[in-house]
Protein backbone atom coordinates (compact mmCIF):
# COMPACT_ATOMS: atom_id res chain seq x y z
CA UNK A 1 0.00 0.00 0.00
CA UNK A 2 1.06 3.53 -0.99
CA UNK A 3 1.63 5.75 2.01
CA UNK A 4 -1.16 8.52 2.29
CA UNK A 5 -1.68 11.94 4.27
CA UNK A 6 -4.41 12.81 6.33
CA UNK A 7 -5.30 16.33 8.04
CA UNK A 8 -5.52 17.13 11.82
CA UNK A 9 -8.92 18.46 11.58
CA UNK A 10 -8.81 22.19 13.20
CA UNK A 11 -4.59 21.97 13.31
CA UNK A 12 -3.00 23.08 10.37
CA UNK A 13 -0.68 19.96 10.22
CA UNK A 14 -0.76 16.63 8.24
CA UNK A 15 0.49 13.37 8.96
CA UNK A 16 1.58 11.01 6.19
CA UNK A 17 0.99 7.38 6.50
CA UNK A 18 2.11 4.53 5.83
CA UNK A 19 1.69 0.46 6.75
CA UNK A 20 3.84 -2.23 5.75
CA UNK A 21 7.60 -4.00 6.61
CA UNK A 22 9.31 -2.22 3.44
CA UNK A 23 10.06 1.00 5.14
CA UNK A 24 11.64 2.36 1.33
CA UNK A 25 8.22 3.44 0.13
CA UNK A 26 7.74 5.52 3.78
CA UNK A 27 10.86 7.05 3.08
CA UNK A 28 10.39 7.70 -1.14
CA UNK A 29 6.88 9.42 -0.10
CA UNK A 30 8.70 11.87 2.56
CA UNK A 31 10.65 13.32 -0.04
CA UNK A 32 9.96 16.49 -1.12
CA UNK A 33 8.13 16.81 2.34
CA UNK A 34 11.10 16.19 4.59
CA UNK A 35 14.81 17.40 4.56
CA UNK A 36 17.16 14.64 3.40
CA UNK A 37 18.89 15.25 6.62
CA UNK A 38 15.48 14.65 8.54
CA UNK A 39 14.76 11.33 6.41
CA UNK A 40 17.98 9.98 7.22
CA UNK A 41 17.50 10.26 10.65
CA UNK A 42 14.34 8.15 10.42
CA UNK A 43 16.02 6.07 9.08
CA UNK A 44 17.98 5.88 11.90
CA UNK A 45 15.96 5.00 14.39
CA UNK A 46 15.25 1.12 15.54
CA UNK A 47 10.98 0.98 15.80
CA UNK A 48 9.47 -2.46 15.11
CA UNK A 49 5.48 -2.30 15.33
CA UNK A 50 5.38 1.77 14.88
CA UNK A 51 6.64 4.83 14.79
CA UNK A 52 5.25 8.20 15.02
CA UNK A 53 7.55 11.68 15.15
CA UNK A 54 7.12 15.42 14.29
CA UNK A 55 10.53 16.99 12.38
CA UNK A 56 11.22 20.48 12.55
CA UNK A 57 9.07 22.23 10.58
CA UNK A 58 6.03 20.30 11.60
CA UNK A 59 5.72 17.62 9.17
CA UNK A 60 4.07 14.59 11.05
CA UNK A 61 4.96 10.77 9.91
CA UNK A 62 2.97 7.79 11.63
CA UNK A 63 4.02 4.13 10.81
CA UNK A 64 3.14 0.45 11.62
CA UNK A 65 4.71 -2.90 10.59
CA UNK A 66 1.15 -4.07 10.06
CA UNK A 67 -2.29 -2.55 8.46
CA UNK A 68 -4.13 -1.56 11.35
CA UNK A 69 -6.84 -5.47 10.50
CA UNK A 70 -6.58 -7.08 14.36
CA UNK A 71 -7.08 -5.62 17.62
CA UNK A 72 -3.35 -5.57 18.40
CA UNK A 73 -2.50 -3.59 15.16
CA UNK A 74 -5.41 -1.40 15.87
CA UNK A 75 -4.31 -1.07 19.58
CA UNK A 76 -0.45 -0.07 18.06
CA UNK A 77 -2.32 2.43 15.76
CA UNK A 78 -3.80 4.03 18.65
CA UNK A 79 -0.75 4.21 20.62
CA UNK A 80 0.88 6.00 18.09
CA UNK A 81 -1.71 8.23 17.32
CA UNK A 82 -1.15 9.27 21.19
CA UNK A 83 2.45 9.89 20.48
CA UNK A 84 1.50 12.09 17.63
CA UNK A 85 -1.28 14.12 19.40
CA UNK A 86 1.39 15.13 22.28
CA UNK A 87 3.88 15.97 19.78
CA UNK A 88 1.14 17.98 17.58
CA UNK A 89 0.05 19.42 21.07
CA UNK A 90 3.47 20.29 22.42
CA UNK A 91 4.15 22.66 19.09
CA UNK A 92 1.14 24.26 19.64
CA UNK A 93 1.59 25.25 23.16
CA UNK A 94 -1.27 22.91 25.03
CA UNK A 95 0.35 21.08 27.93
CA UNK A 96 -1.17 17.74 28.84
CA UNK A 97 -3.10 17.43 31.38
CA UNK A 98 -5.83 16.38 33.17
CA UNK A 99 -7.35 19.63 32.70
CA UNK A 100 -7.22 19.06 28.73
CA UNK A 101 -7.55 15.07 28.65
CA UNK A 102 -10.91 15.74 26.90
CA UNK A 103 -9.15 17.44 24.17
CA UNK A 104 -6.55 15.04 23.57
CA UNK A 105 -9.11 12.19 23.68
CA UNK A 106 -11.03 13.51 20.97
CA UNK A 107 -7.70 14.39 18.93
CA UNK A 108 -6.81 10.75 19.54
CA UNK A 109 -10.42 9.32 18.34
CA UNK A 110 -10.27 11.89 15.12
CA UNK A 111 -7.28 10.45 14.06
CA UNK A 112 -7.75 6.64 14.74
CA UNK A 113 -11.37 7.46 12.64
CA UNK A 114 -9.39 9.29 9.68
CA UNK A 115 -6.63 6.84 9.35
CA UNK A 116 -9.12 4.04 9.61
CA UNK A 117 -11.80 5.40 7.37
CA UNK A 118 -8.56 6.12 4.13
CA UNK A 119 -7.19 2.59 4.97
CA UNK A 120 -10.58 0.87 4.59
CA UNK A 121 -11.09 3.56 1.50
CA UNK A 122 -7.88 2.70 -0.17
CA UNK A 123 -7.77 -1.46 0.31
CA UNK A 124 -11.12 -1.32 -1.57
CA UNK A 125 -10.11 0.06 -4.57
CA UNK A 126 -7.04 -2.17 -4.36
CA UNK A 127 -9.68 -5.44 -3.77
CA UNK A 128 -11.35 -5.66 -6.74
CA UNK A 129 -7.66 -5.96 -8.63
CA UNK A 130 -6.22 -8.34 -6.63
CA UNK A 131 -8.97 -10.38 -7.56
CA UNK A 132 -9.32 -9.90 -10.99
CA UNK A 133 -5.62 -11.08 -10.73
CA UNK A 134 -6.48 -14.25 -9.20
CA UNK A 135 -8.93 -15.42 -11.57
CA UNK A 136 -6.78 -14.65 -14.34
CA UNK A 137 -3.91 -16.73 -12.57
CA UNK A 138 -6.49 -20.14 -12.59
Amino acid sequence: MKPFIIDCGAYPFDVLVYFGENKEPMYKAMKGILSDEAIEQAKLHDYKRGYAAMHSGGQMILWLEKPPTTPSTIATLAHECLHIVFLLFDRIGIPISEENCEASAYMIDYLVNRILIEYNRLESKRRPADKTKQNKSR
